[in-house]
């Protein structure tokens, strides 16, 4: 079951992606696409508009199901059978999927992380059986956090150093290590997800040389085998997110901020119609790759490193990285007289490395509550459409057959 790609590894939520400013559509375009995305994309209270079967819910939830079919078989193993390596593994990467799909699941229909708020803001509900007649209500964020994190520290110590090369659907330690990073990142605790980083990159510190690629081919990172790939994750390819590939523009600004000598520049993007749009990425297919990858650990640790005052360590992990970017001996390395310079740059790269992985959506939401005042905004036939800084739209809601099946409250947009 946890090798079913189609369902564990294909299937992350793309209504953040949607919703974030890395790309816009021009207007014959929105106009043909369907309800829910149309929506999503001006930011609209009411989303779904009645329609249910949201892949978005349902999809992390089937994970869970998966995951909790797993967990729940394993209780009833013999004991003499427990505690071997298979067995441990299985659990392990159990625990890490249930984990992946409820953080998910988070970033998508819950607001950030606050901990001034986490004990009574509203989660998500936490399926912890395969009974499908418990029908949890929906937990405090504080408390989803919780049940990730035990989770994570549970699995750790379940799981093999080994990244599978050949296997990159498997979990790991270094991946248990990237997603508690990520996760203590979007928390704004970033002491941990330094610590975490650290572990992971400890194990495993691989990174794709973008100089190794063929810059001008459609899909520059041929099969899923990726150096720097952790743990394979991607947006489904059968939603219509991904047939906007052809259809969503690079913002402008951000497309413009990738100097000439920065492979990234026609690695990630082609230039149709004097526009700049997405190539594939790093996954295999035309699908976007949203997993745990090498380039973000360290972009987790280096923004850690600038925001404790360790300047010095964090411009040394972002160079460490755009040398891998740039064309070989064009790359003069970045510097910074302060933290908060460090920070700067470190945010900005960020984006530019980042781009179309499913994480700016869930970087805007916390980096607004660290005062960013970032505002979104769309024209659509000629009507603004914005989305202020900590606007309660940033947690999206719930489907509407999810709540007729298990009344909850509902999301206040």
């Amino acid at each position: 079951m946890l090798d079913y790609a189609l369902v564990i590894n294909s299937n992350s939520p793309s209504l953040g992606e949607e919703s974030s400013d890395d790309f816009y559509m021009e207007d014959a375009v929105y106009s043909s696409l369907d309800v829910k995305t149309r929506n999503s994309y001006i930011w609209k209270r009411d989303i779904f508009e009645g329609i249910g079967g949201v892949i978005d819910w349902n999809s992390p939830y089937q994970q869970v199901f998966y995951a909790n079919i797993i967990l729940d078989q394993l209780n009833s193993v013999k004991d003499i059978e427990k505690n071997t390596l298979e067995f441990n593994r299985i659990k392990g990467a159990a625990l890490f999927l249930r984990s992946y799909a409820f953080c998910d699941l988070l970033q998508t229909f819950a607001l950030p992380f606050d901990e001034s708020t986490a004990e009574t803001d509203l989660g998500v509900p936490l399926k912890l059986s395969s009974d499908v007649n418990i029908k949890p209500e929906r937990a405090s964020i504080q408390h989803c956090y919780d049940q990730i994190i035990n989770d994570l520290v549970a699995a750790e110590n379940l799981m093999t150093n080994n990244v599978d090369y050949d296997h990159p659907n498997r979990a790991s330690k270094p991946a248990v290590f990237a997603l508690l990073s990520r996760i203590y990142h979007y928390m704004r605790k970033y002491e941990l997800s330094e610590q975490y980083a650290t572990k992971c990159l400890n194990i495993y510190n691989n990174i794709v040389d973008f100089n190794s690629l063929n810059t001008s081919a459609s899909n520059p990172f041929g099969g899923v085998k990726a150096e720097g790939m952790i743990y394979l994750n991607k947006i489904n390819p059968g939603l219509l997110f991904h047939s906007l590939r052809s259809n969503a523009i690079i913002d402008s600004s951000l497309y413009m901020s990738y100097d000439d000598n920065d492979l990234r520049k026609s690695v990630l993007f082609i230039i149709r119609n004097n526009k700049p749009f997405r190539k594939t990425s790093m996954g295999g297919s035309g699908a976007y790759f949203t997993g745990l990858s090498t380039e973000e650990v360290i972009l987790n640790r280096a923004e850690c490193y600038a925001r404790s005052g360790k300047h010095d360590l964090a411009m040394k992990d972002l160079n460490d990285l755009l040398v891998n970017r740039y064309k070989a001996d064009e790359f003069s390395e970045l510097t910074a007289s302060s933290a908060s310079e460090a920070l700067g740059l470190i945010l900005k790269e960020r984006r530019k490395e980042l781009v179309f992985r499913g994480i700016r959506w869930s970087d805007i939401r916390r980096l607004n509550k660290e005062g960013a005042n970032i505002t979104l905004r769309r024209i659509i036939a000629g009507v603004e459409y914005t989305l202020p800084p900590n606007d309660k739209r940033y947690a999206l809601p719930i489907p509407p057959d999810e709540m007729l099946l298990n009344p909850m409250p509902q999301n206040e947009r």
